[in-house]
This record gives C-alpha cells, structure tokens and sequence, in this order.
C-alpha cells in the first residue's frame, strides 16, 4: 500500500496541475489519489470544490469538469508510462471531449502543443469546430508543419474510410453550392 501511494503521490501532483492548467482560477482542484484503507484494487478520488476540501468531485464537478478531470488523470499516467518506457511517444485520444465548452478546449489544445510536444499523437474528435481549433492553433503557435491534419469524409465496411484534406471538403460544399 505504501509503494502504490508514493506512485499516486507522484500522479497526484501532476494531475492536479494539469487539471488547473486547464481550469485557470477556478476554485476547484487540488486533485489526489488515494489507497483505499479497506478492499483491494480500489482508489479513492479527492478534490477540492470552493470551501469544500476532500471531497469526492464526483459529487460536486459537472459533467465537463469530470472529462476534463478523467483527461487530466489520463494524460498523467501516460506521462508516467513514458518516463518507464522513454521510446514510447505514442499519445492517443479517440474524442475525448463531448461536454467541454470552447474555452476549455482552446485551453486543452494549448497544453496538448506545450506538454506534449514530443509526443506523436494522434486525436480523432466528430466535433468540426474542435478539429478548426487545433488547426488554428497549430498556426498560430507555428507548428502546423509538425501535423497532418485529416477528415474521414465518410466510412463504409465496404470500402473503409475516405481520408481527405480538410480543403477538399470545402471545395466539394462550394461546387456543390454552385451547382445548385
């Protein structure tokens, strides 16, 4: 129980600063893992919401703070993987946000460039505006030459998925716009 939470310890700290890098001056965090006193296999989640401390954010945070809380924990173990496997730089998130708002997703798209930037990742998301976010801020940060960004247009068994350029779909809506 100890070595585990000396590892939890460790995790703790990092998922709690991932989790208010992604909720700057919102007066929750303080995220720990904890070992369950009683039971085996079991952790308990701990976290502070306004003047409540060690409270089960289960019970508090709202369904956008907990992705974002499950993401953060995520990203943490992963990055305690790398460090005991240094040649794995694979990171993958298959639609990871479904209730987080914009300011949030900026935010995560921005950690993602800055703290994970020697990862190879590879993100799917169904959320178009997600997808022009990530694009925009890879501009912006002047890393769009380091990303291949694409969109599955559409999928079959049949056939498999049909990969496109995000331009190339733009071009399809405007000759069929202009068709009529």
């Amino acid at each position: 129980r100890e070595a585990v939470q000396a590892i939890f310890d460790e995790l703790s700290q990092d998922i709690d600063n991932l989790y208010t890098q992604l909720h700057p001056g919102e007066s929750h965090g303080g995220i720990r893992l904890e070992v369950r006193e009683v039971g085996q296999g079991s952790v308990n989640l701990r976290g502070n919401f306004y003047d409540r401390t060690d409270e089960d954010p289960r019970a508090y945070y709202s369904d956008a703070h907990l992705d974002t809380l499950g993401l953060s924990i995520f990203l943490a173990l992963r990055r305690w993987h790398r460090k005991q496997h240094p040649g794995f730089d694979l990171l993958v998130l298959d639609d990871v946000l479904t209730s987080v708002d914009v300011h949030h997703v900026v935010r995560l798209s921005e950690l993602l460039l800055r703290e994970f930037k020697d990862y190879q990742i590879l993100l799917t998301t169904h959320d178009r505006i997600w997808f022009e976010h990530l694009r925009d801020i890879q501009a912006r940060c002047r890393v769009a030459h380091q990303f291949v960004n694409k969109v599955i247009h559409k999928w079959t068994i049949e056939e498999g998925p049909d990969i496109r350029e995000p331009e190339d779909e733009r071009q399809d809506i405007e000759r069929l716009i202009s068709d009529g």
